[in-house]
């Protein structure tokens, strides 16, 4: 309840009613007999004005209605001011994440459009980690293979890890590019210079490794049922079939069009990542405008429930003296011999209060938007 409000009781009220209404009144100054005298009721019959004591009680209750609406325009600063800011950041989350779901429908076209060219090359056959499981356990156990065959004949150590060293990088290095440069579909004179060099140091490689092995093994003391020349043979066959397992394994890993594969890769783990991070980021914001609406409705709620509490408080105080209006016309038309009501009774109390229009309707205009609006 507003501080400061005065109130009347219905006795007293009903009283002066009374009193305006009788046809006598009390006269004790200067005392004489009788004691009270007559005068014409009041208001009169054809008075369309409210009495003195009714225009009484609807200034009072003017006031009261005045008082009312002062306190819920000051407790409605800071909850104008909440509301506004509330929506203000509302307003620029939604707008912010207008703009972000836009650019977020274009990453994830592109992502699409990517991810669909991408999608266009065959997979490989095996994962890559395992093709070069497969690969550098093949080289490596060839490499093995001729140091064990080197070491047999008594040759040096040094030697034995060089020969076998020579093997184990050249043989794989040579079936890794010839397969990759076969596969390709169009080929350029590099490619298929690349080719040729690849095969041949793979064959001078195997032929001077058989003239060694067969000098070794007529030089060493090791006994074997078999000519050099037929074990140099065997030797060239086993590693050539190495070769050519390496390089078939290589085919198959190898594209077509490496370059196009290359870049279509490339362009579509770019979209993937900018995909993913405008998807986190837009998630975000999402999240920032779930929380900023909370908060709007949060302030909007409290506003809007205190306005409805003043603006019962105020309908309440009009229906007070609406009552006290009604119960002096009421006093005064019992007090009055001649039961004909004036024409200002005629007249509905309640169009004569007026509750203030700041406690009809709540205002949600903020003041920036009010600017805006005049510009």
């Amino acid at each position: 309840m507003a501080k400061g409000i005065k109130y009347y009781s219905l006795r007293e009220v009903r009283r002066a009613g009374k009193r305006d209404g009788r046809s006598w009144r009390w006269k004790f100054m200067p005392p004489s007999w009788p004691l009270w005298e007559t005068k014409e009721p009041y208001p009169p019959i054809n008075q369309e004005e409210p009495s003195e004591y009714e225009a009484k009680l609807i200034s009072i209750s003017h006031e009261n209605l005045e008082k009312i609406g002062s306190e819920w325009a000051k407790e409605d600063e800071k909850l104008m001011q909440d509301y506004c800011n509330a929506k203000a950041e509302k307003e620029r989350l939604e707008e912010k994440i207008n703009n972000e779901m836009a650019e977020h429908k274009d990453a994830i076209l592109d992502y699409e459009k990517t991810r669909k060219k991408f999608l266009e090359f065959s997979p490989r056959w095996i994962p890559l980690f395992l093709y070069w499981m497969i690969f550098i356990a093949i080289g490596c156990g060839e490499g093995y293979f001729n140091y064990f065959v080197f070491q047999m004949f008594g040759e040096e150590e040094r030697k034995t890890y060089i020969m076998a060293g020579e093997i184990i990088l050249l043989i794989p290095l040579s079936a890794e590019l010839l397969g990759h440069s076969i596969k390709k579909e169009m080929k350029t004179n590099i490619d298929k210079m690349g080719i040729t060099i690849s095969f041949t140091i793979v064959i001078l490689l195997l032929i001077c490794l058989a003239v060694l092995r067969e000098a070794f093994f007529e030089a060493s003391q090791v006994k074997i049922n078999m000519r050099p020349t037929t074990l140099a043979l065997i030797l060239i066959v086993f590693n050539l079939a190495i070769f050519f397992i390496m390089t078939f394994l290589s085919y198959l890993e190898a594209r077509k069009n490496p370059e196009d594969y290359r870049k279509a890769k490339k362009a579509y783990h770019k979209a993937l990542t900018y995909f993913k991070e405008k998807d986190a980021y837009v998630k975000s914001v999402a999240k920032d405008l779930a929380a900023a609406e909370e908060r709007f409705n949060n302030a909007h709620s409290k506003r809007e429930s205190t306005f409805e509490k003043y603006k019962h408080l105020a309908e309440a105080e009009r229906d007070r003296w609406v009552s006290y209006i009604r119960t002096y016309r009421h006093g005064n038309m019992t007090a009055r011999k001649e039961k004909n009501l004036p024409e200002s009774f005629r007249v509905d109390p309640e169009t004569l209060i007026k509750i203030p229009d700041a406690l009809i309707n709540l205002d949600w205009g903020c003041p920036d938007e009010k600017e805006e609006i005049k510009q």
